[in-house]
């Protein structure tokens, strides 16, 4: 898929009645995670290489989120995501 630019595991996180997909590479025991947040119309394949170049030294996680236009789900998303990840 996607000529071999999309090296990652397809994972899942089940919150707020939705499913959505994210990257997580890097180990956990590094000091420094990134989350990575992206917008319409844009989504997370454009942070494929950054993401790639970054996992030697750090974890770099990037959430796709079904509902993007609703603020406060997407923050409340994330602030679960971050603590159960």
């Amino acid at each position: 898929m996607f000529s071999g630019t999309w090296p990652y595991e397809a994972r899942y996180f089940s919150g707020q009645g939705f499913a959505h997909h994210y990257v997580d590479e890097g180990s956990k025991d590094f000091e420094e995670t990134f989350v990575c947040l992206h917008g319409e119309p844009t989504w997370g394949y454009i942070y494929r290489n950054f993401i790639c170049s970054s996992v030697p030294n750090r974890r770099v996680m990037q959430t796709h989120f079904a509902q993007e236009d609703a603020h406060g789900l997407v923050i409340s998303m994330i602030e679960q995501f971050v603590k159960t990840h």
